[in-house]
């Protein structure tokens, strides 16, 4: 199924894409950067997919034996850390080192990630907009539960308005 999805969503668009930049006289790069990407997570399948169990029984009685400065050097408590910037380090360790990848263009990567983000969210909010306006042109169920819906978060908010106004 993985390997469906990624052809489908990846490759064959990657493809199209790349044969219109060869037809405008551009150097194509998606196929190129998706066998990247693929790359990097046939690396890290095995790990991502399996479960593992690390037992830490002895962590805890090993810490309380420890004096306070050998606990500054050996760092052993998981709840201190703070898991957004070792998750972001994991991630840029994985591009310079298993990718190979030069961390120099990474503030342009993170904005044009951002932008594409927020194409992704316009075109997901677009279709799901035409989606749900044929449902309701099509049925009267459909219309009857969306303007159902409506009228009962415009009495939560104007009830909420007036509570709040006391």
């Amino acid at each position: 199924m993985r390997n469906y999805w990624s052809t489908v969503s990846h490759l064959l668009p990657a493809y199209i894409f790349d044969m219109a930049l060869r037809l405008v006289g551009k150097k194509p790069r998606l196929v190129r950067m998706f066998g990247k990407i693929h790359k990097a997570v046939a690396c890290i399948e095995y790990f991502t997919t399996h479960e593992w169990d690390f037992p830490a029984s002895n962590v805890g009685s090993m810490m309380h034996e420890m004096s306070s400065g050998d606990r500054e050097v050996f760092y052993l408590d998981a709840r201190e850390v703070h898991w957004p910037s070792y998750i972001e380090n994991y991630c840029l360790g994985m591009k310079k080192f298993l990718l190979k990848e030069d961390l120099d263009n990474l503030p342009r990567a993170r904005r044009h990630q951002r932008r594409l983000n927020i194409v992704r969210y316009a075109f997901n909010t677009v279709l799901l907009a035409v989606i749900w306006r044929f449902v309701i042109a099509n049925s009267r169920l459909a219309g009857g539960l969306w303007h159902m819906v409506l009228n009962l978060v415009f009495k939560f908010v104007r009830f909420f308005r007036m509570t709040s106004s006391r």
